[in-house]
C-alpha cells in the first residue's frame, strides 16, 4: 500500500517537471513543434523497445476499428500535444501546471455528455468549478487588459484548455479499443505518431529540427524520463491503491510544476491566482468522489505527461 501512494506521489513529481522542462526547452528559444516532436522522440525511444517485448510476450492485438483508431491519434496523437507546446510556449509555467487539471474535468464532461457514463452531482459540481477557476485563471487582470504579455499569455491558456480537451476525448475513446492491447503498445504507437506529426508540421513551418547541445539534456529529461515514468509509475500505483487514490494524489501534480516554476525559472506567483487555485482545488475535491467508473476514466490519460 505504502508502495502504492509513493509512486502515484513520484508520478505528480514527474508530471509537474514534465511541464517544468517544457518551458525550460521553450524559454531556450526552440520552436514549439519541434520541441514537442524532439521531446516524444525521446518518449518513443523508451517505449517503443517495451511495447516490441510486450507483443512478443502475448497474443496480437485484434478488433481494433479504424476509425476509432483514427479518432484516437487524431485527438491524443496530434490535436492535444500540438496545441499544449503552442500554448506552454505563450503562457507560464505556473499556468501550465494548473490547468492540466483541466483534463480531469474535460474528461468527466464528455464521459457524461456523450459516452452515457454515469456521472453523479458531485462529479458535475466538481467538473464545473474546475473549469470556472481555469477561466479564472486566464482572465487577464484589468492591468494587463492591455498589455501584449497578458494577452499572450490568454492566447496560451486557450490553447493548452483545448489541447486538454483533446486529451480528455482520447481518454474516452480508449474504452472502445481493443482491452487485450497492451497500455505500453497504445503510448508506443501515440508517441511515435505525434513525434513524426509534429516534426513533419515543424519542418513544414521552416522551423527545422536542429536545436542547441545546451537543449538536449532538458529534452531527454522531459520526453526520455519525466514523460515515460509519470506514466509507468501512474499505471502501478492504480494496480495497487485503485483509481481514485491516486487520481486524487495526481492532482497535486500542479503544485510541484508550480514550485518548480518559482524555483527554477524565477515566475512570479501572483496572490491573484490563489482565489481561482482555490476554486480548481475545490473542484478536484469534488471530482474525485464520482463513482469508480468515472473516477478510473477520468485519470486515464495521464501519459501525456503534461500528458
Amino acid at each position: 500500500m505504502i508502495r502504492g501512494y509513493a509512486l502515484a506521489l513520484g508520478s505528480a513529481v514527474f508530471i509537474g517537471m514534465n511541464t517544468l522542462a517544457n518551458k525550460i526547452i521553450l524559454n531556450a528559444g526552440i520552436d514549439a513543434l519541434t520541441a514537442g516532436a524532439l521531446t516524444y522522440l525521446c518518449a518513443s525511444c523508451v517505449f517503443v523497445p517495451l511495447a516490441i517485448r510486450s507483443l512478443s510476450r502475448g497474443r496480437l492485438p485484434r478488433g481494433i476499428k479504424s476509425s476509432v483508431l483514427a479518432w484516437w491519434l487524431l485527438s491524443g496523437a496530434v490535436c492535444g500535444p500540438v496545441l499544449y507546446f503552442l500554448g506552454l510556449e505563450r503562457t507560464s509555467a505556473i499556468h501550465g501546471s494548473i490547468l492540466n487539471n483541466l483534463e480531469s474535468a474535460f474528461t468527466a464532461v464528455l464521459a457524461f455528455g456523450f459516452f452515457r457514463e454515469r456521472l453523479d452531482r458531485r462529479g458535475v459540481v466538481g467538473s464545473i468549478l474546475i473549469l470556472t477557476g481555469a477561466a479564472w485563471l486566464s482572465w487577464p487582470a484589468p492591468a494587463q487588459t492591455a498589455a501584449s504579455a497578458g494577452q499572450v499569455t490568454v492566447t496560451g491558456d486557450i490553447l493548452m484548455a483545448i489541447g486538454y480537451f483533446f486529451w480528455a476525448l482520447e481518454a474516452n475513446l480508449i474504452r472502445l479499443m481493443d482491452p487485450s492491447v497492451p497500455a505500453v503498445v497504445m503510448l508506443a504507437a501515440k508517441t511515435m505518431a505525434t513525434s513524426l506529426v509534429m516534426a513533419v508540421l515543424s519542418l513544414w513551418k521552416g522551423s527545422g529540427l536542429a536545436v542547441p547541445r545546451s537543449t538536449i539534456p532538458a529534452i531527454v529529461a522531459s520526453g526520455g524520463v519525466f514523460l515515460v515514468l509519470s506514466v509507468l509509475f501512474y499505471y502501478t500505483a492504480t494496480r495497487l491503491i485503485g483509481a481514485g487514490r491516486c487520481g486524487l494524489i495526481i492532482s497535486t501534480s500542479g503544485f510541484f510544476g508550480t514550485m518548480g516554476a518559482v524555483l527554477f525559472l524565477r515566475e512570479a506567483f501572483s496572490t491573484g491566482m490563489i482565489a481561482p487555485i482555490s476554486v480548481i482545488a475545490l473542484g478536484l475535491a469534488a471530482l474525485v468522489g464520482v463513482s469508480p467508473a468515472s473516477r478510473s476514466r477520468s485519470r486515464s490519460s495521464d501519459g501525456h505527461g503534461g500528458s
